[in-house]
């Protein structure tokens, strides 16, 4: 093999398949890249046989061929090299050279057949999501993904079709959140996309249009010139329809006192991460916590609620970092439940800037 590529092309593409190898296993030969010559394009792809990352860049191919490298490595070689293009060069004894001007080195390569990758058919085309799509859903869902769950179904963003929006759904045992996209075709989907490749797809395709298609057991997104996929978590996803209905009475706060609010909260409880506070809804809506170690504190926001009092103890950390969601609105509706026991009530937050978004946090009980 014989090629000349622009270098940062290179660098780009090492960078997401070192995403997907594996940093330990007990297979090694999984820590490295796949490169093979396709025409005039130079075709790298990784896999952990749970994910397959493939990506193709722009070559000049004097010679085909193909070679397995030491995907970390290779990225800590070429990424400090300072020349716009580098040289590869592979010899029969599987050495795999690499210059840049003045400088060559080189690095022990493999067999390419003792890596096979794993290509399931294409499934069915779901949706497309352009880059700030994809960042607003990894924001708006992927914190709320369960991540230590014991059930695997609550620990991936589900993805469904369901009238006519493509819905998608984070959650774990105390918060929820769902974010709604007009639906792109009539093809149903239903299928989870476990958090950590959820978070890997967010930063491959963080630049390029993606085209995202599933069968449910299948996961696989491409933009032009790069392929992901990954398994979907096989499990059915729960029925959480019944906590995410309109709650009857809202209160309107301002967002900006909301997250003051809950940083001094915060300061007051060290930043535990299983603080509770108690939030009250009547004519005004009250924050107040305590700690042994450190004293309580209490504070009053302005808002508008018209309803019963309610009162319901909330995990600080939980509540302020769905509060830290909303914090390019300038106002969150707070909306429960009337008549039932505050201990049970699901607290539903949502934004008229936020469209088709809903979180949920479950209350929890005050023990002090």
């Amino acid at each position: 093999m014989k090629v000349e590529v622009r270098r940062l092309d290179l660098v780009d593409a090492l960078k997401n398949c070192v995403l997907i190898a594996p940093k330990s296993c007990t297979d090694p030969i999984l820590h490295n890249v796949k490169i093979v010559t396709e025409n005039d394009r130079l075709s790298i792809g990784v896999t952990d046989y749970e994910q397959y990352y493939s990506e193709s860049i722009v070559a000049d191919v004097t010679e085909p061929g193909e070679i397995l490298v030491n995907a970390s490595k290779l990225y800590a070689i070429v990424r400090k090299m300072r020349t716009d293009t580098i040289s590869i060069e592979v010899t029969p004894q599987n050495w795999f050279y690499i210059t840049s001007g003045k400088l060559k080195t080189r690095i022990p390569g493999a067999n390419p057949e003792l890596l096979s990758m794993i290509d399931f058919k294409k499934p069915p085309f779901v949706f497309s999501l352009e880059p700030k799509e994809l960042k607003d859903l990894f924001d708006k869902t992927f914190p709320f993904i369960g991540q230590n769950e014991s059930r695997r179904n609550l620990m991936g963003l589900h993805m469904e079709t369901r009238d006519g929006y493509h819905v998608f759904t984070g959650a774990d045992a105390f918060r929820i959140a769902e974010l709604k996209k007009i639906g792109q075709n009539e093809y149903k989907c239903n299928a989870i996309l476990p958090g950590p490749s959820f978070a890997n797809v967010a930063k491959i395709f963080s630049r390029d249009i993606s085209y995202w298609h599933t069968d449910g057991v299948n996961i696989k997104i491409n933009s032009e010139n790069q392929v992901y996929q990954s398994r979907a978590i096989e499990a059915e996803f729960p029925n959480l329809q019944r906590l995410l209905n309109p709650k009857e009475c809202e209160a309107t706060a301002k967002t900006k006192d909301l997250i003051d609010a809950f940083d001094m909260m915060k300061v007051i409880t060290e930043s535990d991460a299983n603080t509770v506070a108690k939030i009250t809804l009547n004519s005004a809506l009250s924050l107040e916590s305590q700690k042994l170690e450190f004293g309580e504190g209490k504070t009053e926001i302005d808002c508008d609620y018209e309803g019963p009092e309610f009162a319901a103890g909330i995990n600080i950390k939980f509540f302020s970092g769905i509060v830290s969601v909303f914090k390019k609105a300038e106002e969150i509706k707070i909306g429960v439940a009337a008549g039932s026991k505050s201990d049970e009530v699901p607290i539903m937050m949502i934004s008229e800037a936020y469209d088709n978004y809903k979180t949920i946090i479950m209350p929890v009980k005050i023990k002090w």
